[in-house]
């Protein structure tokens, strides 16, 4: 520190004037970075909202309309329309969309590590939805859930056995854990993972 004593006051000036800039162009650099990682991560949820909202919405309207067209076209049944819809929605995007469920039925909807702790956590708790950064692949991904609970529609096939139509009964024996849903019970999520 003998050095810096030896200078002239006006060059111990700069030098301390130039640290006090480069921390302060530091610390408004990082200050930046954080806030355009939140605002990124409001528009994902927004969007990831938004999205989770309108698979809900399209299997309430499939699941009130519908009387017994899902027997003879299985396409119409208000969990595939909302899948298929999800599908379109997010074509040629890299975000990925889907339903899930603790009970389900179709193993491709059976839930990973994350939905089955966020799944549990809705059961357990007031929290009907449920975000997160983290890292998949490498890739940071923002990861988004919003809960799905039964309503009088979804008993149709999510309630008694005795109840659930002839092709739900023939897919899905008595007492297979997808049955006997209540309404209000939450019956699954809307699993939506964005890359960032």
């Amino acid at each position: 520190m003998n050095w810096f004593s030896n200078l002239k006051l006006n060059v111990k000036f700069n030098i301390i004037l130039s640290c006090l800039l480069i921390c302060l162009f530091i610390l408004t650099g990082f200050l930046m970075f954080r806030d355009q990682q939140t605002l990124l991560q409001n528009v994902a949820r927004e969007h990831a909202r938004g999205l989770a909202r309108q698979i809900i919405e399209t299997r309430n309207y499939m699941g009130d309309v519908l009387r017994d067209e899902p027997e003879s076209n299985y396409n119409l049944i208000p969990q595939v329309v909302a899948t298929g819809v999800a599908r379109r929605m997010t074509a040629g995007s890299p975000i990925y969309v889907r339903q899930v469920s603790l009970r389900y039925r179709n193993p491709d909807n059976r839930p990973d590590p994350y939905e089955t702790v966020k799944l549990m956590e809705f059961t357990e708790t007031e929290a009907d939805e449920s975000q997160q950064m983290t890292v998949v692949d490498g890739q940071k991904v923002y990861r988004y859930m919003l809960e799905m609970v039964a309503e009088e529609p979804c008993l149709k096939c999510h309630g008694s056995y005795e109840e659930a139509p002839g092709f739900v009964q023939e897919r899905f024996p008595p007492g297979h854990f997808s049955y006997n849903y209540e309404i209000g019970e939450v019956i699954g999520a809307i699993s939506i993972s964005i890359p960032i």
